[in-house]
């Protein structure tokens, strides 16, 4: 049998486990989670999936297993110190880890002479990459032309989620990320998640290419997110809530799409990894840089707009 981990069995640990358990891969789980309230939800969550898996339970991270999954779910804060427990006491052929990566820049050159000491192949899980809809939108762009684009909305908590989008552009875009520009930002404040700051107002990013894209967070409640995307002559409409695109306004017509949940693309990507060795989401490697120049870009702000209130830039 496979041996998988699951570090962090919060809201999204959750629905990565039943992902694994989804993938019809005969495995070891070791999940590692402190709540007994998670514990207990993850446990539950569990049987309404018929698997043939082993889901081993602990408080901390084993030692000397030769793992082929490892998936990194817990806050950020949290994050860099238990992976690297992890590759120091443990095989690891692939790593999953979820954004922001880490909220220190520092860690984030630490981590790769970490990964490079051990050979563990690390993904960040940006699945927009993997939705059908994106991709063929990409293969249809011309990458001879910039990308001009946008996402808007309410309440969707553009500090937590902000990379999420710009890794998408990266990826329609072909390029990688020179310059995030704050200016248009407002007042950090408190987020849902105990101990952890949002923020709203516009990003303006600008890649190697010339392409941009505007992001944009207003106050007030979530009510979806619409995302624009202009290529020479592509235009692309999407609202994601609503399960849609609309590539050419004249004629009004729509076409639906499925964005795939975290329980379908952690089943896909574990298969992808055991079988090739590679998947489609984007390699530490290669995007730990944007990660760093979005957290560095932050912090500047975040210096520059004192608040009594937040004493520490921490976004997960």
């Amino acid at each position: 049998m496979k041996n998988f981990i699951i570090i962090g069995l919060g809201k999204l640990g959750v629905r990565h486990l039943q992902g694994l358990l989804n993938a019809d891969i005969p495995a070891h789980i070791y999940c590692v989670e402190l709540n007994l309230n998670a514990v207990k939800d993850a446990k539950e969550k569990s049987l309404e999936i018929n698997h043939e898996c082993v889901l081993i339970f602990l408080n901390e991270i084993p030692k000397g297993i030769n793992f082929q999954i490892g998936i990194q779910s817990t806050n950020s804060s949290e994050r860099y110190h238990l992976s690297k427990k992890l590759l120091e006491t443990n095989n690891v052929e692939h790593l999953i880890i979820e954004k922001v990566i880490f909220t220190k820049a520092h860690k984030y050159s630490l981590f790769s002479h970490d990964l490079k000491q051990v050979k563990t192949k690390c993904w960040v899980n940006h699945v927009r990459r993997l939705f059908p809809h994106y991709q063929s939108i990409q293969k249809k762009l011309d990458s001879k032309i910039p990308i001009s684009g946008s996402v808007s909305g309410s309440g969707w908590g553009l500090a937590s989620n902000a990379l999420h989008f710009i890794d998408l552009f990266e990826f329609l875009s072909q390029s990688k990320v020179n310059e995030i520009c704050t200016e248009g930002l407002q007042e950090f404040f408190p987020g849902k998640r105990k101990g952890y700051i949002e923020i709203n107002g516009l990003l303006k990013v600008k890649f190697e290419n010339s392409s941009t894209l505007f992001i944009y967070c207003g106050d007030g409640d979530f009510n979806g997110i619409a995302i624009n995307i202009s290529n020479g002559g592509h235009h692309y409409y999407i609202n994601e809530g609503q399960g849609n695109i609309m590539s050419d306004p004249l004629k009004n017509t729509t076409q639906n799409i499925h964005p795939l949940m975290v329980t379908q693309t952690t089943a896909d990507v574990t298969k992808e990894l055991l079988i090739r060795d590679e998947c489609n989401l984007p390699n530490y490697s290669n995007i730990h840089e944007t990660h760093e120049m979005f957290i560095k870009s932050l912090n500047h702000y975040f210096q520059k707009h004192p608040n009594e209130i937040i004493t520490s830039l921490q976004i997960t």
